[in-house]
C-alpha cells in the first residue's frame, strides 16, 4: 500500500460530509467510519467475544424494532475496523481525527487510540471543535460540536483548524478509555467541564418526564419535546431518541 492519508470519522452523516466536500480526495486519501453509539450500552471487555455479545443484546433491547442483526454488524464493522486500522496506520503520511466535542466522539477516538498502541502517534491530526467557528450563509458564526452538525460547504473551513497532537493529548484519551471500558455502567455523560463519565441509566429521566402530562400524548411527540429541551440546555451528548424512547417505556 503506497502512503496516502486517512480521513477517520464517526457516523454515517459525518461520512457523508467529508466524501461531498472539497477537502477529500478519494486518490490521495481514504476515509474510514466508526458508527458504534458508545455514548450508551455497556462498553467492558470489547475485546472479548462475551463483552461483545453483551453489548449487542442490550443494544437489540433499546433500539428496537431494528432488527438485532443489523445492530450486530454495526459493532463487528467496528471491530474488523479498528484490526484493519492497526493493521494498516503505518502506510498513511497523516491521519486526520474528525472527533468532535460530544460524549460519543470523545469515546470512539479514545477507544481507537487505545486499541492501537503505536509507538508513534506524531502523524495524527485532530480539531478543537469547541474552539472552531464555521460562517452561515447569512454571514453570522457558530461552534459545532461535531461534523456531523456541519453542512458540505463548512467542511473546508473546519479543515483549516487541524492540528498536530500533543503527547498529552494521546494519554489522556488513552487513560479514559482505560478507565470506561472497566467501568460496568450502561451510560456514559459529560458534566459541564469534568471528564466522560459512567452514570446510572437513568440520568436522562427527568428531561422526559417533564414533558409527560396526564392528557394523552404519543410517545414520538414527548421525546421530540424532550430532545429539543435537552438541546436548548446544551445537555444532549450523542443520546438518540431511541434510547430516550426506551426509557419512557420503562
Amino acid at each position: 500500500m503506497s502512503s496516502t492519508n486517512l480521513h477517520i470519522v464517526f457516523g454515517v452523516q459525518a461520512r457523508a460530509a467529508i466524501q461531498y466536500s472539497k477537502v477529500y480526495d478519494a486518490n490521495k486519501s481514504e476515509l474510514a467510519c466508526l458508527q458504534d453509539n458508545l455514548a450508551i450500552g455497556p462498553i467492558s471487555d470489547l475485546d472479548t467475544q462475551s463483552g461483545k455479545e453483551n453489548r449487542v443484546s442490550w443494544l437489540a433491547r433499546v433500539y428496537q424494532p431494528f432488527p438485532a442483526n443489523e445492530i450486530a454488524n454495526i459493532a463487528a464493522s467496528d471491530s474488523e475496523l479498528l484490526d484493519r486500522l492497526k493493521d494498516n496506520i503505518n502506510h498513511y503520511d497523516q491521519i486526520y481525527l474528525w472527533a468532535g466535542s460530544d460524549v460519543n466522539e470523545i469515546l470512539s477516538v479514545s477507544r481507537l487510540l487505545y486499541f492501537l498502541q503505536i509507538p508513534d502517534y506524531s502523524r495524527f491530526l485532530t480539531i478543537d471543535f469547541l474552539n472552531a467557528s464555521v460562517t452561515r450563509r447569512i454571514g453570522s458564526f457558530v461552534y459545532p460540536k461535531s461534523l456531523n452538525e456541519t453542512s458540505i460547504d463548512q467542511v473546508a473551513e473546519l479543515y483549516t483548524n487541524f492540528s498536530l497532537m500533543k503527547p498529552q493529548e494521546f494519554s489522556k484519551l488513552q487513560m479514559l478509555w482505560e478507565k470506561l471500558s472497566k467501568d460496568h455502567s450502561c451510560l456514559r455523560i459529560a458534566k459541564e467541564e469534568a471528564p466522560v463519565s459512567g452514570s446510572e441509566i437513568d440520568f436522562y429521566d427527568a428531561n422526559i418526564l417533564v414533558h409527560c402530562t396526564k392528557r394523552y400524548q404519543a410517545a414520538v411527540r414527548i421525546v421530540g419535546k424532550a430532545l429539543g429541551h435537552m438541546n436548548e440546555k446544551n445537555i444532549r451528548e450523542g443520546i438518540c431518541d431511541s434510547f430516550l424512547n426506551w426509557r419512557l417505556k420503562n
